[in-house]
């Protein structure tokens, strides 16, 4: 038997809005009546015939009914929707992706209504409604993006509003959809990072080594926006990681800017460069079994045309002679010189010359330590020797120290 009734049955399928409206109308007064005399068998059937009926039906007005009094029985409902949850939500979030784009549409609005009323109830759907959204977003059709929106700005709210949010599943979420190349779904990524973030009792940091690359990936996107907002967000959260260094993985994000420092991309660049000098200043001796790698991020730039990232590179490898000179650490010799030896065969004049002071720098700090090395640094020093006049001086200076510590003339 129909539970509805035939008339309420019949406004629900109709093909005309305002009759589906009356019909959800309708359901919403039943219901009420219905819960107000404790008839909770009688409200179970409801949904499970609007679910069976109308959901799952191959027209797409009875679709567009159901979503429409699902979100009625909700409302109506209130805090008593609760328990029902489970049952009301999945067919909302599977019309999602419905191949009629009315339907999509009033998915998105009844979710909405349901979302407005479940609040953090809603919370244990969060994924699946965050993957229809991340779809919806870059819909074809202007008004169902419009619709994702508007749900969209409501699922922050709840979402940020509630202690119980987890993180860690956001950022499974989030690590998974970062290199999509569609603009409206990066700029869906990067709001939620963006509110996430700005939220006290929501800790990211931590979990930055996840996601970082993905947020560096949107540096040279196309869009200008885009790329604004990447810039932003990235610049929010090396002002964070500044203020409290010890929540910070350094070692594991050191390894994600590296690649980023030799980008082809100059802003690209120019931000990992900050990156790294910033770490370097903050991270101080952690950093110190990375010294091999940094090196040869930098020192390339060193040479840049580019004045500002040319500035940058020389602000960080300073920091980084400073910090080898003055660290008690064990510095990974075995393979920061060959590092060395590579920038100095560099084609850059600068780069080659800011190798040699790193040659001077290690000879003078740490002479035992580098014996092992003397014989071939030596040659290329030799080899440098018909570079152009600074170089040359350079390298007969160093030569000349090295010389006078270990009886090579």
């Amino acid at each position: 038997t129909d539970p509805l009734g035939a008339n309420t049955a019949r406004n629900l399928c109709d093909k005309m809005y305002e009759k589906r409206k009356q019909g959800a109308q309708e359901v919403e007064v039943l219901v009420k009546e219905l819960n107000a005399n404790g008839e909770k068998e009688r409200i179970l059937q409801i949904v499970d015939y609007l679910i069976a009926n109308f959901s799952a039906s191959p027209n797409g007005n009875h679709r567009k009914g159901a979503l429409i009094a699902l979100a009625a029985v909700t409302i109506a409902l209130g805090t008593d929707s609760y328990p029902l949850l489970p049952k009301l939500v999945p067919p909302v979030i599977k019309s999602f992706c419905d191949q009629d784009s009315r339907v999509r549409y009033y998915a998105c609005e009844s979710m909405y209504n349901i979302s407005k009323v479940a609040r953090s109830k809603i919370l244990p759907f969060f994924n699946e409604i965050f993957d229809g959204l991340f779809k919806l977003v870059s819909d074809n059709d202007q008004q169902v993006q419009k619709g994702a929106q508007l749900l969209d700005r409501l699922m922050k709210d709840v979402a940020t509003e509630d202690e119980s949010f987890s993180v860690d599943a956001f950022v499974l979420l989030l690590k998974e959809r970062l290199y999509v190349g569609n603009p409206f779904a990066r700029q869906f990524l990067l709001g939620w990072i963006q509110v996430l973030h700005s939220i006290a009792h929501i800790e990211l940091v931590p979990s930055l080594p996840e996601f970082l690359d993905g947020i560096f990936h949107m540096v040279s996107d196309k869009n200008k926006e885009i790329r604004i907002t990447a810039e932003h967000t990235l610049g929010e959260f090396l002002q964070e990681i500044e203020k409290n260094p010890p929540v910070v993985d350094f070692v594991s994000l050191v390894k994600i800017l590296i690649p980023r420092c030799t980008s082809q991309d100059e802003d690209t660049k120019l931000i990992a460069l900050t990156w790294i000098h910033s770490f370097i200043v903050s991270g101080k001796d952690v950093l110190v079994p990375c010294v091999d790698s940094i090196l040869g991020a930098v020192l390339p730039s060193v040479a840049s045309e580019s004045d500002e990232i040319r500035e940058r590179a020389i602000k960080a490898n300073n920091a980084l002679s400073k910090l080898v000179d003055g660290t008690e650490k064990e510095v990974p010799f075995k393979t920061l010189l060959p590092q060395i030896r590579a920038q100095l065969v560099s084609d850059y004049v600068n780069t080659r010359l800011a190798a040699l002071r790193w040659v001077s720098l290690l000879h003078d700090r740490f002479p035992q330590d580098i014996a092992d090395y003397l014989d071939t640094l030596f040659y290329t020093l030799l080899k440098m020797l018909s570079d152009t006049s600074e170089v040359v001086t350079l390298s007969l200076e160093v030569m000349a120290r090295i010389g006078h510590n270990e009886g090579y003339f």
